[in-house]
Parts: C-alpha cells; sequence; structure tokens
C-alpha cells in the first residue's frame, strides 16, 4: 500500500493550482482522476466551446457585413470544424496528467472510494 500526505480527487483546474501551490513543500501527493485529466473545462466545456463560438461569431460577423463591404458571407463546414476542434484538444488529457508529473505528483485513473478516515481505494488497491 502506497501512503501519501495529500490525496487530490479530481484532476481538474482547480486540482493542478493546488498542485502548484503545494509544489516544493516536501509532501507526497496523488491526483486520482476518474474520467480525463484536466476536468469538464479543458476537455469539454470551455475551451472547445470557446473556439467553436469564436468560428460561429465570425460567420455571423459576416453575414451582418454581407453588402456593407464584405461581398461574399462565410459559411461554416461543420465536419471540418469539429474535426479540428478534436484535433486541437485531442492530447489535453494527457498534457494535463503530465504537468501533475512535472511537478512530482503521482496520478492515477481510476474512481476513489473511502475505506475509513486514512484509506482510499483505487481500481482495487
Amino acid at each position: 500500500m502506497k501512503k501519501y500526505d495529500i490525496i487530490i480527487i479530481g484532476a481538474g483546474p482547480a486540482a493542478i493550482n493546488f498542485s502548484r501551490a503545494a509544489q516544493g513543500s516536501d509532501k507526497k501527493i496523488l491526483a486520482i482522476e476518474g474520467d480525463k485529466f484536466g476536468g469538464t473545462c479543458p476537455n469539454y466545456g470551455c475551451e472547445p466551446k470557446i473556439f467553436l463560438e469564436g468560428a460561429v461569431r465570425n460567420v455571423l460577423s459576416s453575414q451582418l457585413m454581407q453588402n456593407r463591404g464584405i461581398g461574399q458571407a462565410s459559411t461554416i463546414d461543420w465536419q471540418a470544424l469539429m474535426k479540428t476542434k478534436k484535433a486541437t484538444w485531442e492530447n489535453m488529457p494527457a498534457a494535463q496528467e503530465m504537468g501533475f508529473k512535472n511537478l512530482g505528483i503521482d496520478t492515477l485513473h481510476g474512481y476513489a472510494k473511502f475505506v475509513d478516515n486514512h484509506n482510499v481505494e483505487v481500481n482495487g488497491e
């Protein structure tokens, strides 16, 4: 059984910010993530949404300016846009996990289960 001073359950933005703050503390830290490292924002939410919103905003702006200096309004190739979005964020979980490792924090994929006040079980361990 491994022992840690701090166990972080969920490896989203708050966890990485905490990990940066704890860097150099001589504490043995473990980050556990049941889904994708980085959490919702970079993997499913904020950042991909901002990317898509930017494309839509540009298209709508060009449509509003058509015949007012813009000769032809833009259109969205949704298939190509989604392919680009997926490729852009495809490696995000691995990069986020590497961020923890670069701080000297162990990582573990799985769901944490509290065994008692001082023990956590992940993947039967």
